[in-house]
């Protein structure tokens, strides 16, 4: 659905309240994990054909726990299996929400950039005559200076 205008204001104590309830599912999921960019590469992904790999895996091993050796914690494999399927149910959820945000933070920063464009060229024309505002003017500009090697490594 295309949009036309962002025009929303989300007051601090909304805000609070959402901040709350993130916190609060934050609390309510405190195993989650953080994975560092190189265990993400490395991690065989379990897409749509792993998963009912793995769920008609447990199926067959929960009805011939004898066929597994000892080594393997059929108890531990059926939990995770679960939590897949319970946070898949989650997930289906939020990344919808999340999209949500993504794009709207988005549609509203093209907006506030494309109005902020505009006013800069206003302020550049309004400096001409005002020695004050060539001085803010001045001090906005150097934000359109090509940064140099050494201060992008210095400042990432």
């Amino acid at each position: 659905m295309a949009y036309s205008n962002i025009s929303v204001t989300l007051d601090q104590t909304q805000l609070s309240q959402i901040l709350t309830q993130v916190k609060a599912l934050k609390t309510s999921l405190p195993f989650l994990v953080g994975l560092t960019t190189e265990e993400r590469r490395s991690l065989r992904k379990m897409g749509d054909q792993r998963t009912s790999y793995v769920q008609d895996i447990k199926t067959a091993v929960l009805a011939n726990t004898q066929a597994i050796p000892s080594e393997v914690n059929v108890n531990e494999f059926a939990k995770d299996v679960e939590l897949i399927t319970k946070l898949d149910a989650i997930i289906a959820e939020l990344q919808p929400l999340y999209t949500g945000l993504v794009d709207t933070n988005m549609a509203a920063g093209n907006e506030a950039v494309k109005v902020a464009d505009i006013c800069y060229g206003h302020l550049k024309y309004s400096a001409r005559n005002n020695p004050k505002l060539k001085e803010v003017v001045e001090t906005l500009s150097q934000r359109f200076k090509p940064k140099k090697a050494s201060q992008k490594k210095t400042e990432a």
